[in-house]
């Protein structure tokens, strides 16, 4: 039953994960998305563009918060800030640390409702496809105008499920 559970969990978390995206991304410039709630599944995180951003997370849990998306596509949302690359030195990977950090402080406090306190570290940038180890993450793609932004949710779950198991086995003896 845990495993169900876990589940629903990595599915809400993702979904307000990509909801917060929309959020900042509207926030700070203008620019709407939508969520493509049918492409919301759980499966291994696969890199679905050139450029992607990643923040991590840790506390009783570890995890990690992606968004990934063309490098045209990050541009084209970062030039809706007004940003011109070439007058102000401005680089839009900026731009989308900042939609990271902020989507991620406002998805923390719900997580922490259920997983206990979490800490977030900075995000960081990856360019190019990157291969990534087989582990379970929440998916979803958010679309807009320009593009296409999958936002995945990764929560490694098992340092709860042995916390559990031991107290089980505590009570039983």
């Amino acid at each position: 039953m845990p495993h169900k559970i876990n589940d629903i969990t990595l599915r809400t978390y993702t979904a307000l994960f990509a909801q917060n995206i929309i959020r900042v991304i509207h926030e700070l410039t203008g620019y709407s998305f939508e969520i493509q709630a049918s492409s919301l599944h759980k499966g291994p995180y696969k890199s679905h563009g050139s450029f992607s951003t990643f923040m991590h997370f840790t506390g009783k849990v570890q995890g990690v918060c992606i968004i990934t998306t063309e490098t045209a596509t990050a541009k084209g949302i970062s030039n809706e800030c007004g940003h011109s690359f070439s007058e102000t030195g401005y680089e839009f990977t900026e731009l989308f640390n900042e939609v990271v950090n902020m989507a991620v402080g406002s998805t923390l406090p719900e997580m922490e409702k259920k997983l206990g306190p979490l800490t977030q570290v900075p995000p960081y940038q990856v360019f190019g496809t990157i291969k990534f180890p087989s582990i379970l993450s929440g998916n979803v793609d958010i679309h807009g105008y320009s593009g296409k932004i999958a936002c995945s949710l990764l929560i490694n779950l098992a340092t709860i499920q042995v916390i559990e198991e031991i107290a089980k086995n505590l009570t039983e003896e």
